[in-house]
């Protein structure tokens, strides 16, 4: 036979392998509709009676069809309009980064960008600092990894005005990488905003216009938008309470689409039919397979991240998720396995949103599609107790700004891990009344108590230097170990002594001058005593002009309130007035004109103004920059 014939009759067979198998896929769990709906009516319609959300809506998504779509609560209460899921539009939050990553893809399947290339290569507009910035590349950010600093003061800005353009929002903040890229995983707002910047910069247009002609339209998804201000026809389609108007995201499109569950639905159907719905393709086969694969694990037996979706494995199998918080809290997740996918969208509390993810994602998914039920903690093995110590210590998160004062926003997020006693592992958060237990079942990868993964990884001479979470429907994330100088309760102690020594130098000088007057005494007080007064007063006011602005102005997250720009102004003052007690007091060393208990009390403020001003600086609190 001519080989050109072998060849054809090769690709052939492969044409229909790849056409068959999502049917036999499917063939395996034909979902009955009325099952469904006793099973979603069972989770939500409890939910409502309790009063946990106010309105919601649910699609859910078998092969090619619609098995369930389903609103709950109302749209507008006052006139009893229901919820629609096929028009009525909520904000999808933190699922909008899947559109953003669909279009990278979608460039890259056109030969548009390379995904595995330093973006810096292919788009010249891109402006990245910091030593690594380099390497980063587009699956770097699809997969947030790319080690870009976490900074959210400016991130929003007040309605009612032009769409902020991304290329003006990076020239203004260019992103800072902070650490190798590849390396650690944390989520990121700005890699997302990044992403669709990175859409632009190739494609030559807006991004919310992109997606529009390239994703809705050929989808069918008429009532979605990434829009701000979100036009008019679906701006009153929105939940009552909901109306008002929004504030921009300025690095959109990380949390700014607007959309329907109906409308979801068909971009699910696209998801797991080989990258089109109804004729209309977006994606590639090999593209989609590609997004969907795992792209980077912590260690190879624990969930890990696929192109703008996280893994999960869940009760019936590997899946595929991204969850939403802002505004309303979404969960999308595929079984693509099974070809299942499930978009909900609801407008209630954190702990309510939580809640009710992980029932849509464990025993709802469990009861339409079967599997296990999470396996009981493992025994412990034998010999763990003698390893324990490599794994005890303090680790902190590594999704925060390294230069401005929402560094300080880490410090409560430190995890304390110890050995337990009995084998594992006890993780206890710092401020928070979170514990879990650790057993070990593989090298370096536990799971949790809570039913999750916890996946250690080493430096290159073999320490632990980092712990990854990971679980049913959470984001991984990952705590770095600590020094123990920048611990938690070391630095609170320090700080918490330093302001005992102010409070005790305040109030004696309150004593010194209540004594002066009643003896009449006039002797002149040395210059060290006057600086150690005026450090500990600027010290204690600092504090309390802080949170003066959340009462006046603009609400903070657009911008650093004018309060907090003059509480940093006065710690940088009494760093300096810190300093010059220093010399002060060792130039005058007889500190002539004080008592022995007034020389003791400057050598303490000294000695405190050291330690506070290297807190300071540490939590970027003297560097002015809000």
């Amino acid at each position: 036979m001519p080989t050109s014939r072998i060849a054809a009759l090769a690709t052939a067979l492969v044409a229909v392998l790849t056409t068959v198998r999502p049917a036999h896929a499917q063939s395996r769990s034909r979902l009955d509709s009325v099952a469904v709906y006793a099973a979603v009516e069972a989770i939500f319609g409890r939910n409502l009676a309790a009063k946990r959300f106010d309105a919601a809506a649910v699609v859910i998504i078998e092969g090619d069809r619609v098995v369930l779509k389903r609103g709950y609560g109302w749209t507008d209460r006052a006139r009893r309009i229901p919820v629609d899921p096929d028009s009525t539009v909520f904000s999808a939050a933190s699922v909008s980064k899947v559109f953003a990553a669909t279009a990278l893809v979608q460039l890259a399947d056109r030969g548009q960008l390379d995904l595995s290339a330093p973006i810096a290569m292919q788009v010249n507009r891109i402006h990245l600092r910091g030593a690594h910035a380099g390497a980063v590349t587009a699956e770097h950010l699809l997969t947030h990894t790319a080690g870009l600093d976490a900074k959210f003061l400016g991130a929003l800005a007040p309605s009612g005005r032009e769409q902020p353009r991304l290329e003006d929002y990076f020239l203004e903040t260019p992103p800072a990488v902070v650490r190798k890229p590849g390396s650690e995983v944390a989520y990121s707002n700005i890699g997302a905003a990044l992403q669709g910047y990175l859409v632009e910069a190739v494609a030559k247009q807006p991004f919310y216009e992109y997606v529009e002609q390239q994703i809705f339209t050929p989808l069918g998804m008429t009532m979605s938008s990434f829009r701000q201000p979100l036009p008019d026809a679906l701006a009153a389609r929105r939940p009552t309470l909901d109306r008002r108007a929004a504030p921009f995201y300025r690095p959109y499109p990380a949390a700014s689409l607007v959309t329907t569950s109906a409308d979801m639905g068909r971009f699910l159907i696209a998801l797991l039919n080989g990258g089109q719905r109804n004729g209309s393709r977006v994606l590639s086969e090999r593209a989609l397979r590609n997004m969907l694969a795992p792209h980077w694990r912590a260690q190879p037996t624990v969930p890990g991240v696929a192109l703008g979706l996280f893994e999960s494995f869940g009760p019936a199998g590997r899946a595929l998720f991204h969850t939403g918080d802002g505004g309303h809290h979404s969960l999308l997740y595929l079984v693509p396995e099974q070809r299942f996918g499930l978009y909900a969208v609801y407008a209630c509390s954190d702990d309510a949103a939580s809640q009710l993810r992980e029932e849509l994602a464990d025993s709802l998914v469990m009861k339409l599609l079967g599997g296990a039920p999470p396996a009981p903690m493992p025994p412990s093995p034998a010999d763990f107790a003698s390893r324990a110590a490599e794994y005890v210590g303090t680790y902190r998160s590594n999704s925060y700004s390294h230069f401005n004062i929402e560094k300080i926003g880490v410090l409560p997020m430190q995890l304390s891990v110890d050995a337990d006693g009995e084998g594992g592992l006890r993780a206890n958060q710092f401020a928070g009344d979170g514990e879990a237990r650790l057993v070990e079942t593989a090298h370096d990868v536990f799971r949790t108590s809570d039913g999750g993964y916890a996946a250690f990884r080493r430096d290159e001479r073999g320490r632990v230097m980092s712990i990854v979470f990971s679980g049913s429907v959470w984001d991984p994330s990952t705590a770095n170990r600590l020094a123990w100088h920048q611990r938690a309760r070391v630095q609170l102690g320090a700080a918490l002594l330093a302001g005992l020594v102010v409070m005790a130098r305040l109030v004696a000088g309150g004593a010194h001058r209540l004594r002066r007057r009643r003896t009449s005494v006039h002797e002149p007080a040395s210059m060290a005593w006057r600086l150690s007064g005026a450090y500990c007063v600027l010290m204690v006011t600092a504090p309390l002009i802080a949170p003066l602005g959340l009462f006046t102005g603009r609400p903070p997250y657009y911008a650093a309130p004018w309060s907090i720009s003059l509480c940093l102004l006065a710690l940088l003052v009494g760093a300096v007035l810190g300093a010059a007690l220093l010399w002060c007091a060792w130039r005058e060393r007889s500190l002539r004109g004080t008592s022995r208990w007034q020389q003791s009390l400057i050598w303490l403020v000294a000695a405190a103004s050291v330690a506070t001003t290297t807190l300071l600086w540490n939590w970027n609190l003297l560097r002015g920059r809000a």
